[in-house]
């Protein structure tokens, strides 16, 4: 088990790099991975495990696109198209 700590959850840079780390980690065969966020005062622990690769790819994908956002200053557009 890898033990990631302290993630600044204001910087969504620092999350995403975490959480990629994390969900590789997973796909090459570890049973669990820890991340600590610490948001002000708060600290909160999240266990992710092989069976919530499913919530990982959800969370590191907002992640990504926070810290494209923030690092572009532009948010990702998504269209629609008919047909």
């Amino acid at each position: 088990m890898a033990d990631i700590t302290m993630v600044d959850l204001t910087d969504p840079c620092a999350a995403a790099a975490a959480l990629r780390t994390a969900y590789f980690a997973l796909v090459s065969g570890q049973q669990e991975q820890r991340i600590r966020f610490k948001n002000g005062d708060v600290d909160e622990d999240v266990w992710f495990t092989p069976t919530k690769l499913d919530l990982l790819r959800t969370e590191l994908s907002r992640q990504e696109s926070l810290c494209a956002a923030k690092t572009t200053g532009r948010t990702q557009r998504f269209c629609f198209t008919a047909g």
